[in-house]
């Protein structure tokens, strides 16, 4: 059965990373966030992490969409080994990564860029074993979005977070916006909307 309604054991990480570019083997995570909810979307732990980029290429819109300095984002106390050590002690409070089936949802707002981000930072900390963590695909909550409005798409004038967001009547706040766990609350009551 393609669709099994009794399955209730699931566990959702729902992830934002603000990053230093667009290019995930040429620039880093500087924030990340993460928020694992059960599968009614209780919220049982979250972890946000700032941290140095390992090289000196923060590209300029990059910077322009996170409100942040090069100078800030250079002062973070988390390298980006230190974070991605709290990362897995903190994966290791919901999942045991040598049971196969026991692994969390990747759930995000743009999905694919924030996997390919995610993964590629656990590549070079050594760390080939993303897939013990993580089930594949992820599930992309822009992509459920553009599925359910697929009759009237042109009637939204582009398809980020906040247009999506305030179509659903959830109120955006521009003042916290691009802070990865803003950006996260924000995207499960996104989730949670396009669900019901």
């Amino acid at each position: 059965n393609l669709i099994n309604k009794n399955m209730t054991n699931q566990k959702f990480a729902f992830i934002d990373v603000d990053t230093t570019g667009l290019d995930e083997k040429e620039h880093d995570v500087i924030q990340f966030a993460c928020i694992v909810t059960d599968s009614e979307l209780n919220e049982l732990g979250r972890i946000r992490l700032e941290m140095q980029p390992t090289k000196d290429n923060a590209e300029a819109q990059a910077m322009e969409k996170t409100g942040l300095t090069v100078e800030q984002i250079m002062a973070y106390a988390d390298t980006s080994a230190t974070g991605y050590a709290k990362l897995i002690t903190f994966l290791g409070q919901f999942v045991n990564k040598y049971e196969k089936k026991d692994k969390l949802q990747f759930v995000a707002y743009n999905a694919l860029f924030d996997c390919k981000f995610v993964r590629e930072w656990f590549s070079r900390n050594d760390d080939v074993y993303f897939g013990s963590w993580f089930w594949w695909p992820p599930i992309c909550v822009m992509m459920e979005g553009a599925w359910l409005v697929r009759n009237n798409r042109a009637s939204f004038i582009d398809f980020k977070l906040q247009t999506l967001c305030e179509a659903a009547d959830i109120v955006w706040d521009e003042t916290k916006a691009h802070d990865a766990m803003y950006d996260i609350e924000q995207t499960i009551q996104l989730y949670r909307y396009l669900s019901e």
